[in-house]
Protein backbone atom coordinates (compact mmCIF):
# COMPACT_ATOMS: atom_id res chain seq x y z
CA UNK A 1 0.00 0.00 0.00
CA UNK A 2 1.18 3.45 -0.81
CA UNK A 3 1.15 5.56 2.15
CA UNK A 4 0.05 9.51 0.62
CA UNK A 5 -1.02 10.90 4.36
CA UNK A 6 2.25 13.88 4.37
CA UNK A 7 0.64 14.10 0.69
CA UNK A 8 -2.82 15.22 1.53
CA UNK A 9 -1.26 17.18 4.94
CA UNK A 10 0.53 19.13 2.52
CA UNK A 11 -2.19 19.76 -0.28
CA UNK A 12 -4.71 21.05 3.01
CA UNK A 13 -3.06 24.52 3.02
CA UNK A 14 -3.19 25.18 -0.44
CA UNK A 15 -6.84 23.84 -0.56
CA UNK A 16 -7.47 26.51 2.03
CA UNK A 17 -5.61 29.30 0.56
CA UNK A 18 -7.18 28.78 -2.86
CA UNK A 19 -10.55 29.54 -1.00
CA UNK A 20 -9.19 32.23 0.47
CA UNK A 21 -8.37 34.09 -2.60
CA UNK A 22 -11.83 33.15 -4.41
CA UNK A 23 -10.25 30.84 -6.90
CA UNK A 24 -12.58 28.24 -7.93
CA UNK A 25 -11.99 25.22 -5.92
CA UNK A 26 -11.35 21.50 -7.73
CA UNK A 27 -12.68 18.41 -7.25
CA UNK A 28 -9.39 17.17 -6.19
CA UNK A 29 -8.64 19.92 -3.87
CA UNK A 30 -12.75 19.12 -2.05
CA UNK A 31 -11.37 15.66 -1.58
CA UNK A 32 -8.77 16.77 -0.28
CA UNK A 33 -10.22 18.24 2.56
CA UNK A 34 -13.04 15.61 2.63
CA UNK A 35 -10.09 13.30 3.83
CA UNK A 36 -9.42 15.06 6.67
CA UNK A 37 -13.00 14.81 7.72
CA UNK A 38 -13.38 10.70 6.88
CA UNK A 39 -10.06 10.58 9.19
CA UNK A 40 -11.08 13.05 11.60
CA UNK A 41 -10.96 11.74 14.97
CA UNK A 42 -14.44 13.13 16.18
CA UNK A 43 -15.44 14.40 19.85
CA UNK A 44 -18.64 15.45 21.51
CA UNK A 45 -18.65 19.35 20.66
CA UNK A 46 -16.09 18.61 18.21
CA UNK A 47 -14.17 21.91 17.09
CA UNK A 48 -14.94 20.71 13.57
CA UNK A 49 -18.66 21.23 14.14
CA UNK A 50 -19.16 24.73 16.06
CA UNK A 51 -22.93 24.82 15.24
CA UNK A 52 -23.69 21.43 16.39
CA UNK A 53 -23.08 19.01 18.79
CA UNK A 54 -20.15 16.90 17.54
CA UNK A 55 -19.84 13.25 17.62
CA UNK A 56 -23.23 11.96 19.15
CA UNK A 57 -25.05 11.90 21.52
CA UNK A 58 -25.39 8.12 20.03
CA UNK A 59 -22.47 6.72 17.83
CA UNK A 60 -20.74 3.28 16.92
CA UNK A 61 -17.44 4.66 16.11
CA UNK A 62 -15.41 8.06 16.68
CA UNK A 63 -14.35 8.17 12.88
CA UNK A 64 -15.50 7.43 9.36
CA UNK A 65 -11.76 5.47 8.94
CA UNK A 66 -12.72 3.40 12.19
CA UNK A 67 -15.20 1.41 10.65
CA UNK A 68 -13.41 1.80 6.96
CA UNK A 69 -9.72 0.95 6.86
CA UNK A 70 -9.39 -3.05 6.15
CA UNK A 71 -6.96 -3.12 3.38
CA UNK A 72 -6.41 0.98 3.33
CA UNK A 73 -8.56 4.46 3.75
CA UNK A 74 -12.06 3.10 2.36
CA UNK A 75 -11.88 -0.50 2.74
CA UNK A 76 -14.78 -2.55 4.30
CA UNK A 77 -14.87 -3.44 8.41
CA UNK A 78 -14.48 -6.42 10.81
CA UNK A 79 -16.83 -7.89 12.48
CA UNK A 80 -16.23 -5.96 15.50
CA UNK A 81 -17.32 -2.90 13.39
CA UNK A 82 -21.25 -4.56 12.42
CA UNK A 83 -24.07 -2.08 12.95
CA UNK A 84 -26.27 -3.93 15.82
CA UNK A 85 -30.25 -3.86 15.44
CA UNK A 86 -32.15 -4.63 18.49
CA UNK A 87 -34.77 -6.56 16.83
CA UNK A 88 -38.76 -7.98 17.70
CA UNK A 89 -39.86 -11.26 16.31
CA UNK A 90 -43.53 -10.79 15.47
CA UNK A 91 -46.44 -13.05 15.96
CA UNK A 92 -48.27 -13.70 13.09
CA UNK A 93 -52.40 -12.40 13.12
CA UNK A 94 -54.37 -9.26 12.92
CA UNK A 95 -54.40 -6.77 15.55
CA UNK A 96 -57.31 -5.62 17.69
CA UNK A 97 -57.37 -2.01 18.81
CA UNK A 98 -56.65 -3.29 22.77
CA UNK A 99 -53.82 -5.64 21.94
CA UNK A 100 -52.33 -3.79 19.39
CA UNK A 101 -51.97 -0.92 22.10
CA UNK A 102 -50.51 -2.99 24.17
CA UNK A 103 -47.71 -4.36 21.78
CA UNK A 104 -46.61 -0.84 21.29
CA UNK A 105 -46.48 -0.34 25.06
CA UNK A 106 -44.30 -2.89 25.30
CA UNK A 107 -42.18 -2.35 22.84
CA UNK A 108 -41.80 1.19 24.51
CA UNK A 109 -41.13 -0.35 27.39
CA UNK A 110 -37.76 -2.29 25.88
CA UNK A 111 -36.59 0.70 23.97
CA UNK A 112 -38.37 3.87 23.02
CA UNK A 113 -37.22 4.43 19.99
CA UNK A 114 -38.93 1.20 19.03
CA UNK A 115 -42.14 3.47 18.65
CA UNK A 116 -42.19 6.85 17.53
CA UNK A 117 -44.30 10.29 18.27
CA UNK A 118 -47.12 8.82 15.63
CA UNK A 119 -47.39 5.74 17.41
CA UNK A 120 -45.92 3.80 14.75
CA UNK A 121 -43.69 1.08 15.09
CA UNK A 122 -40.61 -0.29 14.03
CA UNK A 123 -39.45 -3.89 13.60
CA UNK A 124 -35.75 -3.06 14.61
CA UNK A 125 -33.84 0.03 15.88
CA UNK A 126 -29.88 0.57 15.85
CA UNK A 127 -28.72 -0.36 19.18
CA UNK A 128 -24.97 2.11 19.00
CA UNK A 129 -22.29 0.73 21.32
CA UNK A 130 -22.27 4.28 22.25
CA UNK A 131 -23.85 7.21 24.18
CA UNK A 132 -22.58 10.53 25.34
CA UNK A 133 -25.15 10.14 28.22
CA UNK A 134 -23.52 8.87 31.76
CA UNK A 135 -25.43 5.13 32.44
CA UNK A 136 -26.16 3.83 28.80
CA UNK A 137 -23.58 1.17 29.25
CA UNK A 138 -25.24 -1.28 31.73
CA UNK A 139 -28.58 -0.75 29.15
CA UNK A 140 -26.64 -1.71 26.21
CA UNK A 141 -25.44 -4.97 27.91
CA UNK A 142 -28.83 -5.46 29.67
CA UNK A 143 -30.55 -5.93 25.99
CA UNK A 144 -27.41 -7.43 24.44
CA UNK A 145 -27.29 -10.40 27.02
CA UNK A 146 -27.82 -14.09 25.37
CA UNK A 147 -30.76 -15.50 26.26
CA UNK A 148 -30.68 -17.33 29.16
CA UNK A 149 -31.77 -21.12 28.72
CA UNK A 150 -35.64 -22.48 30.28
CA UNK A 151 -38.54 -24.86 29.28
CA UNK A 152 -39.96 -21.60 27.42
CA UNK A 153 -37.36 -20.45 25.51
CA UNK A 154 -36.55 -23.71 24.66
CA UNK A 155 -40.37 -24.23 23.10
CA UNK A 156 -39.93 -20.92 21.15
CA UNK A 157 -36.72 -21.52 19.92
CA UNK A 158 -37.74 -25.04 18.50
CA UNK A 159 -40.75 -23.49 16.83
CA UNK A 160 -38.42 -20.83 15.10
CA UNK A 161 -36.02 -23.53 13.94
CA UNK A 162 -39.22 -25.76 12.36
CA UNK A 163 -40.80 -22.92 10.60
CA UNK A 164 -37.10 -22.14 9.38
CA UNK A 165 -36.67 -25.73 8.04
CA UNK A 166 -33.21 -25.92 9.97
CA UNK A 167 -32.22 -28.49 12.71
CA UNK A 168 -29.36 -26.35 14.50
CA UNK A 169 -29.34 -23.25 16.41
CA UNK A 170 -26.11 -22.46 14.79
CA UNK A 171 -28.06 -22.00 11.73
CA UNK A 172 -30.22 -19.41 13.25
CA UNK A 173 -29.14 -16.30 11.52
CA UNK A 174 -29.90 -14.20 14.97
CA UNK A 175 -28.18 -13.36 18.30
CA UNK A 176 -31.14 -14.55 20.92
CA UNK A 177 -31.44 -11.99 23.64
CA UNK A 178 -34.23 -10.80 25.95
CA UNK A 179 -37.93 -12.49 26.44
CA UNK A 180 -39.90 -9.42 27.60
CA UNK A 181 -43.41 -9.35 28.13
CA UNK A 182 -43.97 -12.17 25.59
CA UNK A 183 -42.03 -10.66 23.13
CA UNK A 184 -38.72 -12.37 22.21
CA UNK A 185 -35.70 -10.17 20.77
CA UNK A 186 -32.78 -10.91 19.20
CA UNK A 187 -29.64 -8.94 17.52
CA UNK A 188 -29.13 -8.58 13.62
CA UNK A 189 -26.49 -7.21 12.38
CA UNK A 190 -24.94 -5.68 8.84
CA UNK A 191 -21.39 -5.62 8.73
CA UNK A 192 -19.73 -2.35 7.09
CA UNK A 193 -18.91 -2.48 3.27
CA UNK A 194 -15.94 -1.33 1.39
CA UNK A 195 -16.23 1.95 -0.67
CA UNK A 196 -13.63 1.42 -3.27
CA UNK A 197 -14.98 2.66 -6.74
CA UNK A 198 -18.43 4.00 -5.36
CA UNK A 199 -18.89 6.73 -8.19
CA UNK A 200 -17.91 4.60 -10.87
CA UNK A 201 -21.09 2.25 -9.89
CA UNK A 202 -23.17 5.43 -9.55
CA UNK A 203 -22.30 6.66 -12.93
CA UNK A 204 -21.53 3.78 -14.87
CA UNK A 205 -24.48 2.11 -14.04
CA UNK A 206 -27.95 2.80 -15.03
CA UNK A 207 -31.34 1.81 -13.16
CA UNK A 208 -32.09 0.43 -16.74
CA UNK A 209 -29.17 -1.85 -16.87
CA UNK A 210 -30.28 -3.69 -13.36
CA UNK A 211 -33.78 -3.86 -14.60
CA UNK A 212 -32.71 -5.57 -17.83
CA UNK A 213 -30.34 -8.25 -15.58
CA UNK A 214 -33.52 -8.49 -13.57
CA UNK A 215 -35.98 -9.39 -16.71
CA UNK A 216 -33.39 -11.92 -18.23
CA UNK A 217 -33.01 -13.65 -14.93
CA UNK A 218 -36.84 -14.80 -15.15
CA UNK A 219 -36.04 -17.25 -17.77
CA UNK A 220 -33.43 -18.60 -14.89
CA UNK A 221 -33.10 -22.33 -14.60
CA UNK A 222 -31.66 -22.60 -11.70
CA UNK A 223 -34.44 -20.37 -10.31
CA UNK A 224 -32.70 -17.23 -9.68
CA UNK A 225 -34.80 -14.23 -9.90
CA UNK A 226 -33.45 -11.12 -8.46
CA UNK A 227 -35.41 -7.31 -8.15
CA UNK A 228 -34.00 -4.03 -8.16
CA UNK A 229 -34.78 -1.61 -5.31
CA UNK A 230 -31.19 0.36 -4.64
CA UNK A 231 -27.25 0.15 -5.37
CA UNK A 232 -26.40 1.01 -1.92
CA UNK A 233 -26.89 -0.74 1.49
CA UNK A 234 -27.38 -4.63 2.20
CA UNK A 235 -30.90 -4.88 1.77
CA UNK A 236 -30.70 -2.44 -1.46
CA UNK A 237 -32.60 0.58 0.35
CA UNK A 238 -30.69 2.85 -1.17
CA UNK A 239 -30.52 4.31 -4.37
CA UNK A 240 -28.85 7.65 -4.30
CA UNK A 241 -24.95 7.81 -3.48
CA UNK A 242 -24.54 11.32 -1.81
CA UNK A 243 -27.69 10.27 0.82
CA UNK A 244 -25.89 7.11 1.29
CA UNK A 245 -22.68 8.79 2.65
CA UNK A 246 -24.68 11.61 4.47
CA UNK A 247 -26.89 8.90 5.83
CA UNK A 248 -23.48 7.08 7.47
CA UNK A 249 -22.66 10.23 8.93
CA UNK A 250 -25.75 10.89 11.03
CA UNK A 251 -26.54 7.35 11.79
CA UNK A 252 -23.00 5.87 12.85
CA UNK A 253 -21.00 8.89 14.02
CA UNK A 254 -24.66 11.03 15.21
CA UNK A 255 -23.07 13.72 12.92
CA UNK A 256 -26.63 15.66 11.53
CA UNK A 257 -26.19 16.89 7.84
CA UNK A 258 -29.16 18.51 5.65
CA UNK A 259 -31.15 15.91 4.50
CA UNK A 260 -30.47 13.55 7.68
CA UNK A 261 -30.64 13.84 11.55
CA UNK A 262 -28.73 12.34 13.53
CA UNK A 263 -29.83 9.53 15.38
CA UNK A 264 -32.38 10.32 18.49
CA UNK A 265 -31.00 9.42 21.71
CA UNK A 266 -33.47 6.82 23.93
CA UNK A 267 -32.17 8.32 26.97
CA UNK A 268 -32.61 12.01 26.50
CA UNK A 269 -35.74 11.92 23.88
CA UNK A 270 -36.74 15.74 24.07
CA UNK A 271 -32.67 16.49 23.15
CA UNK A 272 -32.45 18.05 19.70
CA UNK A 273 -30.38 19.95 17.49
CA UNK A 274 -31.24 22.58 15.57
CA UNK A 275 -27.97 23.30 12.87
CA UNK A 276 -26.03 20.37 11.37
CA UNK A 277 -22.82 18.98 12.85
CA UNK A 278 -21.41 19.14 9.29
CA UNK A 279 -22.30 22.45 6.87
CA UNK A 280 -22.50 21.91 3.56
CA UNK A 281 -19.62 22.81 2.19
CA UNK A 282 -18.01 20.42 4.97
CA UNK A 283 -20.47 17.53 3.36
CA UNK A 284 -19.61 18.12 0.00
CA UNK A 285 -16.18 17.96 0.51
CA UNK A 286 -16.89 14.40 2.54
CA UNK A 287 -18.61 13.04 -0.58
CA UNK A 288 -16.18 14.17 -2.78
CA UNK A 289 -13.71 12.66 -0.88
CA UNK A 290 -15.66 9.00 -0.82
CA UNK A 291 -15.91 9.55 -4.42
CA UNK A 292 -12.53 10.07 -5.46
CA UNK A 293 -11.91 6.37 -3.55
CA UNK A 294 -10.03 4.38 -6.40
CA UNK A 295 -12.02 1.12 -7.78
CA UNK A 296 -10.92 -2.55 -6.75
CA UNK A 297 -8.58 -4.47 -9.32
CA UNK A 298 -8.08 -8.22 -10.64
CA UNK A 299 -4.28 -8.59 -10.17
CA UNK A 300 -3.21 -11.82 -11.63
CA UNK A 301 -0.22 -13.40 -10.25
CA UNK A 302 3.26 -13.59 -11.55
CA UNK A 303 3.81 -17.38 -11.29
CA UNK A 304 2.27 -19.11 -14.61
CA UNK A 305 1.09 -21.63 -12.80
CA UNK A 306 -0.83 -20.02 -10.26
CA UNK A 307 -2.09 -17.62 -13.36
CA UNK A 308 -3.34 -20.42 -15.06
CA UNK A 309 -5.28 -21.86 -12.04
CA UNK A 310 -7.13 -18.19 -11.21
CA UNK A 311 -7.99 -18.76 -15.19
CA UNK A 312 -9.90 -21.48 -15.02
CA UNK A 313 -11.66 -20.43 -11.92
CA UNK A 314 -12.47 -17.64 -13.57
CA UNK A 315 -14.32 -20.15 -15.93
CA UNK A 316 -15.63 -22.36 -13.33
CA UNK A 317 -16.93 -19.45 -12.08
CA UNK A 318 -19.51 -18.88 -14.90
CA UNK A 319 -19.72 -22.43 -14.92
CA UNK A 320 -21.69 -23.46 -11.63
CA UNK A 321 -23.79 -20.20 -11.65
CA UNK A 322 -22.13 -17.78 -9.90
CA UNK A 323 -21.91 -15.42 -12.52
CA UNK A 324 -25.94 -15.49 -12.89
CA UNK A 325 -25.77 -13.06 -9.60
CA UNK A 326 -22.04 -12.05 -9.87
CA UNK A 327 -22.26 -9.87 -13.06
CA UNK A 328 -18.66 -9.31 -13.93
CA UNK A 329 -19.48 -6.32 -16.21
CA UNK A 330 -22.67 -3.93 -15.43
CA UNK A 331 -23.87 -0.94 -17.91
CA UNK A 332 -20.01 0.64 -19.01
CA UNK A 333 -18.55 -0.83 -15.66
CA UNK A 334 -16.28 -3.56 -15.70
CA UNK A 335 -15.17 -6.06 -13.22
CA UNK A 336 -17.96 -5.33 -10.67
CA UNK A 337 -19.43 -8.79 -10.18
CA UNK A 338 -22.61 -7.87 -9.12
CA UNK A 339 -26.33 -7.48 -9.92
CA UNK A 340 -27.18 -4.95 -7.32
CA UNK A 341 -30.06 -7.13 -7.09
CA UNK A 342 -31.95 -8.53 -4.31
CA UNK A 343 -32.25 -12.34 -3.96
CA UNK A 344 -33.81 -14.56 -1.46
CA UNK A 345 -30.84 -16.30 0.07
CA UNK A 346 -32.93 -18.61 2.26
CA UNK A 347 -34.09 -19.38 6.16
CA UNK A 348 -30.38 -19.11 7.11
CA UNK A 349 -30.38 -15.33 6.31
CA UNK A 350 -33.55 -14.58 7.46
CA UNK A 351 -33.87 -11.97 9.76
CA UNK A 352 -36.08 -9.28 11.22
CA UNK A 353 -35.59 -6.21 9.21
CA UNK A 354 -36.53 -6.84 5.62
CA UNK A 355 -36.05 -5.74 2.30
CA UNK A 356 -38.85 -3.20 0.45
CA UNK A 357 -41.88 -5.15 0.73
CA UNK A 358 -43.55 -6.20 -2.51
CA UNK A 359 -47.47 -5.96 -1.98
CA UNK A 360 -50.10 -4.70 -4.25
CA UNK A 361 -51.62 -1.20 -3.04
CA UNK A 362 -55.28 -0.06 -3.61
CA UNK A 363 -54.85 3.44 -4.01
CA UNK A 364 -57.94 5.72 -3.13
CA UNK A 365 -56.47 8.71 -4.40
CA UNK A 366 -58.14 9.66 -7.32
CA UNK A 367 -58.75 6.30 -8.74
CA UNK A 368 -59.80 3.83 -6.59
CA UNK A 369 -59.65 0.72 -8.19
CA UNK A 370 -56.16 1.18 -9.42
CA UNK A 371 -53.44 -1.25 -8.68
CA UNK A 372 -50.13 -0.33 -8.24
CA UNK A 373 -47.05 -3.00 -8.01
CA UNK A 374 -43.51 -1.74 -7.23
CA UNK A 375 -41.24 -2.19 -10.56
CA UNK A 376 -43.69 -2.97 -12.63
CA UNK A 377 -46.29 -1.29 -14.81
CA UNK A 378 -50.19 -0.22 -13.41
CA UNK A 379 -52.59 -2.71 -13.69
CA UNK A 380 -56.13 -1.69 -13.81
CA UNK A 381 -59.59 -3.12 -12.39
CA UNK A 382 -61.97 -0.50 -13.67
CA UNK A 383 -61.83 2.42 -16.42
CA UNK A 384 -57.71 2.06 -17.59
CA UNK A 385 -58.68 5.56 -19.63
CA UNK A 386 -59.27 7.45 -16.11
CA UNK A 387 -56.77 5.71 -14.26
CA UNK A 388 -54.20 6.84 -17.18
CA UNK A 389 -55.17 10.17 -17.15
CA UNK A 390 -54.83 9.96 -13.48
CA UNK A 391 -51.77 9.02 -13.46
CA UNK A 392 -50.08 11.13 -16.23
CA UNK A 393 -52.01 14.27 -13.68
CA UNK A 394 -50.47 12.81 -10.58
CA UNK A 395 -46.87 12.81 -12.19
CA UNK A 396 -46.94 16.03 -13.39
CA UNK A 397 -48.24 17.47 -10.13
CA UNK A 398 -45.76 15.11 -8.18
CA UNK A 399 -42.62 16.59 -10.00
CA UNK A 400 -44.28 20.19 -9.41
CA UNK A 401 -44.48 20.40 -6.44
CA UNK A 402 -41.21 18.32 -4.94
CA UNK A 403 -39.27 20.97 -3.41
CA UNK A 404 -42.35 21.82 -1.32
CA UNK A 405 -42.96 18.29 -0.54
CA UNK A 406 -39.17 18.17 0.68
CA UNK A 407 -39.26 20.57 3.19
CA UNK A 408 -42.27 18.84 4.94
CA UNK A 409 -40.65 15.77 4.53
CA UNK A 410 -37.78 17.16 5.97
CA UNK A 411 -39.03 18.62 9.09
CA UNK A 412 -41.28 15.04 9.37
CA UNK A 413 -38.11 13.06 9.88
CA UNK A 414 -36.79 15.92 12.60
CA UNK A 415 -39.98 15.29 14.41
CA UNK A 416 -40.36 11.61 14.38
CA UNK A 417 -38.50 8.32 13.72
CA UNK A 418 -34.76 7.50 13.16
CA UNK A 419 -32.68 8.21 10.14
CA UNK A 420 -33.60 6.36 6.95
CA UNK A 421 -30.51 4.90 6.11
CA UNK A 422 -31.05 1.73 7.71
CA UNK A 423 -33.74 0.85 5.48
CA UNK A 424 -36.30 0.45 8.82
CA UNK A 425 -39.44 1.40 7.30
CA UNK A 426 -41.91 2.27 10.12
CA UNK A 427 -45.21 0.37 10.22
CA UNK A 428 -48.32 2.32 11.03
CA UNK A 429 -50.86 1.36 13.21
CA UNK A 430 -54.85 1.96 13.64
CA UNK A 431 -53.60 5.00 16.32
CA UNK A 432 -50.86 6.58 13.75
CA UNK A 433 -52.18 9.87 11.68
CA UNK A 434 -51.12 9.85 7.99
CA UNK A 435 -47.62 10.24 7.15
CA UNK A 436 -46.07 12.65 4.39
CA UNK A 437 -45.07 10.23 1.23
CA UNK A 438 -40.86 10.66 0.96
CA UNK A 439 -40.27 12.98 -1.61
CA UNK A 440 -36.74 12.02 -2.53
CA UNK A 441 -37.77 8.95 -4.30
CA UNK A 442 -37.82 9.49 -8.10
CA UNK A 443 -40.60 7.02 -8.33
CA UNK A 444 -44.31 8.29 -8.98
CA UNK A 445 -44.98 4.80 -7.97
CA UNK A 446 -43.10 4.80 -4.71
CA UNK A 447 -44.56 8.32 -4.02
CA UNK A 448 -48.63 6.10 -3.90
CA UNK A 449 -46.88 3.28 -2.19
CA UNK A 450 -45.60 5.72 0.35
CA UNK A 451 -48.99 6.99 0.86
CA UNK A 452 -50.59 3.61 1.19
CA UNK A 453 -51.12 2.19 4.80
CA UNK A 454 -51.59 -1.16 6.34
CA UNK A 455 -51.81 -2.62 9.61
CA UNK A 456 -50.86 -6.46 9.76
CA UNK A 457 -48.74 -8.47 11.93
CA UNK A 458 -46.32 -9.71 9.36
CA UNK A 459 -45.36 -13.81 9.71
CA UNK A 460 -41.50 -13.57 8.88
CA UNK A 461 -41.70 -17.07 8.07
CA UNK A 462 -44.38 -16.04 5.27
CA UNK A 463 -42.24 -13.35 3.19
CA UNK A 464 -39.44 -13.94 1.40
CA UNK A 465 -38.25 -10.18 1.36
CA UNK A 466 -36.71 -11.08 5.14
CA UNK A 467 -34.51 -13.21 3.27
CA UNK A 468 -33.61 -11.07 0.61
CA UNK A 469 -30.06 -9.29 0.37
CA UNK A 470 -28.67 -7.22 -2.49
CA UNK A 471 -25.87 -8.92 -4.56
CA UNK A 472 -22.38 -7.61 -2.83
CA UNK A 473 -20.18 -6.50 -5.45
CA UNK A 474 -16.63 -9.14 -5.26
CA UNK A 475 -14.14 -6.77 -6.71
CA UNK A 476 -12.04 -6.23 -3.75
CA UNK A 477 -13.26 -9.20 -2.21
CA UNK A 478 -9.62 -10.89 -1.20
CA UNK A 479 -9.41 -8.12 0.95
CA UNK A 480 -12.61 -7.69 2.32
CA UNK A 481 -13.29 -10.33 5.10
CA UNK A 482 -15.26 -11.32 6.85
CA UNK A 483 -18.20 -11.82 4.49
CA UNK A 484 -21.38 -12.27 3.96
CA UNK A 485 -24.43 -9.56 5.47
CA UNK A 486 -23.39 -9.88 9.39
CA UNK A 487 -19.53 -10.69 8.58
CA UNK A 488 -20.44 -14.73 9.12
CA UNK A 489 -18.12 -16.13 7.02
CA UNK A 490 -14.49 -15.63 8.08
CA UNK A 491 -13.38 -17.30 4.44
CA UNK A 492 -14.37 -17.04 0.72
CA UNK A 493 -14.61 -20.75 0.79
CA UNK A 494 -17.42 -20.24 4.09
CA UNK A 495 -19.37 -17.41 2.56
CA UNK A 496 -20.12 -19.93 -0.64
CA UNK A 497 -21.23 -22.60 1.69
CA UNK A 498 -23.33 -20.39 3.53
CA UNK A 499 -25.48 -19.61 0.18
CA UNK A 500 -28.86 -20.89 0.22
CA UNK A 501 -32.46 -19.81 -1.43
CA UNK A 502 -31.80 -18.78 -4.89
CA UNK A 503 -27.77 -19.73 -4.54
CA UNK A 504 -28.41 -23.48 -3.24
CA UNK A 505 -28.23 -24.46 -6.98
CA UNK A 506 -24.54 -23.11 -7.56
CA UNK A 507 -23.69 -23.30 -3.90
CA UNK A 508 -23.45 -27.39 -4.16
CA UNK A 509 -22.52 -27.47 -7.79
CA UNK A 510 -19.13 -25.90 -6.80
CA UNK A 511 -19.71 -28.60 -3.66
CA UNK A 512 -19.57 -31.02 -6.22
CA UNK A 513 -16.35 -29.84 -7.75
CA UNK A 514 -13.01 -31.89 -6.92
CA UNK A 515 -10.69 -29.97 -4.69
CA UNK A 516 -8.17 -28.78 -7.36
CA UNK A 517 -11.21 -27.16 -9.19
CA UNK A 518 -12.50 -25.57 -5.92
CA UNK A 519 -8.95 -24.28 -5.15
CA UNK A 520 -8.98 -22.99 -8.68
CA UNK A 521 -12.07 -20.84 -8.05
CA UNK A 522 -10.98 -19.57 -4.71
CA UNK A 523 -7.78 -18.41 -6.40
CA UNK A 524 -9.64 -16.36 -8.52
CA UNK A 525 -11.52 -14.91 -5.73
CA UNK A 526 -8.47 -13.83 -4.01
CA UNK A 527 -6.96 -12.58 -7.50
CA UNK A 528 -9.32 -9.77 -7.04
CA UNK A 529 -7.94 -6.96 -5.11
CA UNK A 530 -8.06 -3.92 -3.31
CA UNK A 531 -6.15 -0.78 -4.89
CA UNK A 532 -3.18 -0.94 -4.62
CA UNK A 533 -3.66 2.38 -4.19
CA UNK A 534 -5.29 2.72 -1.40
CA UNK A 535 -4.38 4.82 1.22
CA UNK A 536 -2.99 3.49 4.80
CA UNK A 537 -4.80 4.38 7.70
CA UNK A 538 -3.06 6.55 9.63
CA UNK A 539 -0.96 4.67 12.58
CA UNK A 540 -2.86 6.40 15.66
CA UNK A 541 -6.16 4.93 14.21
CA UNK A 542 -4.61 1.74 12.98
CA UNK A 543 -3.65 1.34 17.14
CA UNK A 544 -6.86 2.16 18.14
CA UNK A 545 -8.16 -0.11 16.18
CA UNK A 546 -6.47 -2.94 17.96
CA UNK A 547 -7.41 -2.28 21.21
CA UNK A 548 -10.73 -2.19 20.53
CA UNK A 549 -13.11 -4.85 21.72
CA UNK A 550 -14.13 -7.54 20.44
CA UNK A 551 -17.95 -8.64 19.34
CA UNK A 552 -19.66 -9.17 22.43
CA UNK A 553 -17.08 -8.07 25.03
CA UNK A 554 -19.43 -5.73 26.41
CA UNK A 555 -21.89 -8.64 27.27
CA UNK A 556 -21.65 -10.24 30.77
CA UNK A 557 -19.85 -13.83 30.60
CA UNK A 558 -22.43 -16.71 29.22
CA UNK A 559 -23.94 -18.80 32.30
CA UNK A 560 -24.13 -22.48 32.52
CA UNK A 561 -27.64 -22.17 31.72
CA UNK A 562 -26.98 -20.21 28.25
CA UNK A 563 -27.73 -21.40 24.78
CA UNK A 564 -24.91 -22.41 23.04
CA UNK A 565 -24.73 -22.11 19.11
CA UNK A 566 -23.72 -26.09 18.48
CA UNK A 567 -26.99 -27.36 20.88
CA UNK A 568 -29.09 -29.31 18.65
CA UNK A 569 -33.09 -28.51 18.69
CA UNK A 570 -34.52 -31.29 20.58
Amino acid sequence: MLRVTSVFAMLIPLVSASMTFGQSVTFDQRASEGRALFVHQWQPNDPLSPLGDGLGPVYNATSCVACHGQSGVGGSGGKANNVEILAVIPEPGEPTARNERAFLNRLRETHPMFVDSLQRYYLGVVLHRHNTTPGYDAIYNDLTTPLEMSVDSRSRIRRMLKQRNLSFVSQLPLKLVGYKKDLQYAIAERNPPQLYGVDLIDKNIKDSDLLAIAESQKGSSSGVSGRFTGRYGWRGQMNDLDMFIKGACAAELGLQVAEMNQAPNPMKLDYHIENPDLDSQQTSNLIAYVRSLPRPEMVMPDDPNERSYVSQGKLLFSQVGCAECHVENVGSLNGIYSDFLLHNMGSSFEDPIPAKQIPSYVVTAGISDVFIETGGEDRYKGDKAAAEKYNTEGRAEFEANKARKIKIYDKYLAENGMPPYYGIDPRSTQFSPQAPPNPYSTKYDDHILAASKTIRFNSIEEQNHYKEYRTPALWGVADSAPYLHDGRADTLRAAIEWHGGEAYASMMRFSQLSEEQQTSVLKFLKALKAPKTAENVPDQIADDKKTEPAAGDKISALSPTTIHNDEVAR
